[in-house]
């Protein structure tokens, strides 16, 4: 059209100058200037619209998708323009832009956290090379969903204490889904008894307040542990893990099936899935030199299991593999105790 134009041009330029230089006709100068310059505002408002299309989607998660927290997702897009190339896409997670990609397919990986709960718009600008630019978004929610649905969940109450606990059925057997935290005293000096991480005292009620308590439970030795199970609960064999870690596949996946991966309790990498919503959780230990050690690393559970009058047998798991086995300690460590029901 802009060649088109030109022609016109050209060709009324000639007339005009026939006509008004070489005939001298004064009027037809106003005419031929309006149509001259008419011809020339048409050009330009032709190029002024010469603009092209910027396309751009979110292809994937799709409108109302629910997200797991720690779920990893892929952010799929697809975003095009007539003529020009695309020079990039934003990400922005409820206006706040997140992170920007320029290589070909454009896709941005997003892993919720606990602080993600709740619904949020997610929303993709697509820009070419002019700065023209085109968004979409979706609507999402992400749920603390912590392995397997709430409502597989148990609970009973410890008449002791008149704690709750929750519970879960895995395969044939119906295990405390939180450690243990029944203290009725707490040990302040030598090594074993009853210990909450990281507290020294001998004050119950101060001890019960401490963040490690309320996070963790307590941490018993092998002895204490053998005595401290509710009524119809009781410390599990190592015939009785034996049995759910063979129901979970095997020792090399069943670590990750175990571990819960809700809380952030456990420090990163934590190769987990709570796929048997156990909520194994990583509260460390108490050795016989009065240290503490490996919170949030490792979770580990005592056995009935005897070995010794010094050793007994407890259940391992750590945080960097989805891995459990079975090592023998001294019974005088304090360990974690998940009870399973008789």
């Amino acid at each position: 059209m802009g060649t088109l134009n030109e022609n016109y041009k050209t060709v009324i330029f000639d007339i005009y100058y026939l006509l008004v230089k070489k005939l001298r006709f004064p009027l037809l100068t106003i005419m031929f200037s309006i149509l001259f310059y008419s011809c020339d505002d048409s050009n330009n408002n032709e190029d002024n619209e010469l603009k092209y299309d910027v396309n751009c989607k979110i292809t994937s998660p799709s409108e109302g998708t629910i997200l797991n927290v720690n779920e990893t997702i892929v952010i799929k897009t697809s975003a095009e323009c007539e003529e020009d190339p695309i020079m990039e896409l934003q990400l922005y997670i409820d206006n706040i832009a997140n992170k920007s990609n320029s290589s070909f397919p454009y896709d941005f990986e997003w892993t919720p956290s606990s602080e993600d709960i709740g619904t949020h718009i997610l929303k993709v600008k697509a820009l070419n090379i002019n700065g023209d630019h085109a968004e979409d978004e979706v609507s999402i929610s992400v749920d603390q969903n912590c392995g397997v649905d709430e409502s597989e969940y148990g609970s009973f109450i410890d008449s002791r204490d008149n704690k709750r606990y929750k519970t879960i059925k895995i395969g044939n057997q119906e295990w405390m889904a939180e450690n243990l935290a029944y203290m009725p005293y707490i040990s302040a000096t030598g090594n074993g008894g009853i210990r909450v991480y990281n507290f020294n005292g001998s004050d119950v009620t101060e001890a019960k307040k401490h963040e490690n308590y309320i996070k963790y439970g307590c941490l018993y030795d092998w002895f204490v542990a053998q005595t401290i199970s509710p009524e119809g609960w009781r410390l599990p064999l190592k015939s009785d893990y034996d049995e759910l870690i063979s129901f979970l596949g095997n020792s090399g996946v069943a670590g990750g099936h175990l571990k819960d991966i809700c809380s952030q309790l456990w420090v990163d990498p934590n190769i987990a899935d709570n796929s048997s919503g156990f909520l194994a959780l990583p509260g460390g230990g108490f050795s016989t030199n009065s240290v503490y050690f490996d919170l949030g690393l490792e979770a580990r559970f005592w056995s009935s299991h005897n070995i010794s009058s010094n050793l007994a047998w407890y259940l391992r798991i750590h945080n960097n593999t989805a891995q459990c086995y079975f090592i023998n300690e001294y019974k005088k460590y304090c360990f974690s105790v998940r009870c399973i029901k008789e």
